[in-house]
This record gives C-alpha cells, structure tokens and sequence, in this order.
C-alpha cells in the first residue's frame, strides 16, 4: 500500500473508533439507574425520650429568644434616649460656645478700651506733670521777681534814707 493511502485509512478508523466510544458511552448514560443520578435524603430514627429533649432544647431556644427581643427592644429604646440627650447636649454646648465667642469678642472690645482709656489717663499724667514743672517754674520765677523787688525796694529805701 502506499503511504497516502495508508494515513487516509488511519483517519478513517480513528473516526470510527470514536464514534463507537461515544456511542456507547451514551448508551451507557441511558440505561444507568437513576438513584444513582438523584441525591437520597439521609432517615434519622429517634426515641420519644430524644424527640422530647429535642422539643424541650426548641422551647427553650424560643424563650431566650424572645427574651433576647425583649431586651433588644429595651437597649433600642435606651440607645435611642441617649442619642436624643446626646443631641440635646450637643446642642447646648453649640449655644455655649457662640456664646462664649460673644463674650471673648467682648471681653477684647472691652480690653481695647480699657487700653484706650488707660493710654489716655497716661496722657493726662504727662501732661499734669508738665503742666505742674511749668507752674513750679513760674512760681520760682515770680518770687525770684519778688525777691529781686523786695530787694530793689529796699535798695532804693536806703538810698532815699541816706538822702
């Protein structure tokens, strides 16, 4: 044979053989049992005693239960009146620190004219002093005057007297 016609048998073959092995292998699928296919469900036996237990564990389970929805509802209703006061506070403490800002902006209103005003009596200070060196000048001076007349008055007192 030649070698062409050769690969075209193997080909040939190789396709006949797969065929054959899907065939069967849907065969196979077809006639398979179905349990084997399907999920059983596994049976459980128990005694009233466990049956009772168990009922009892249930009935109990449902008692916490509802006693834990009791307290549930009681911590809820707490949480809530501790937002609200929180809410309340936070409140309060907003109204407090405006409050606050108005009284340091007056407080420094106030510190400026406190300043103003203690600028201002410094001034007077100085001035009061200035103006008391000038009346201690003055009045140096008019008794200098005074003196320098009292002492011209009696000069000429002599001179009229030794006349």
């Amino acid at each position: 044979m030649e070698p062409r016609v050769w690969t075209s048998v193997k080909k040939s073959f190789r396709k006949c053989l797969l065929s054959g092995v899907v065939l069967l292998l849907g065969l196979l699928f077809c006639f398979a049992p179905s349990s084997s296919c399907q999920a059983s469900e596994a049976t459980y036996q128990m005694t009233e005693a466990e049956l009772t237990r168990l009922e009892d564990n249930l009935n109990e389970l449902s008692k916490i239960n509802s006693e834990q929805e009791i307290l549930l509802g009681e911590q809820q209703k707490q949480l809530n009146d501790s937002e609200k006061s929180l809410e309340k506070a936070n409140e309060k403490l907003s109204e407090a620190d405006k409050e606050y800002k108005l009284l340091r902006n007056q407080m420094s209103d106030l510190e400026k004219e406190l300043n103003d005003q203690q600028t201002l009596l410094e001034t007077a200070r100085l001035s009061f002093e200035k103006f008391e060196k000038e009346e201690n000048a003055k009045k140096s001076r008019l008794k200098q005057e005074r003196n320098f007349a009292y002492f011209v008055c009696a000069a000429l007192a002599i001179w009229a007297a030794s006349k």
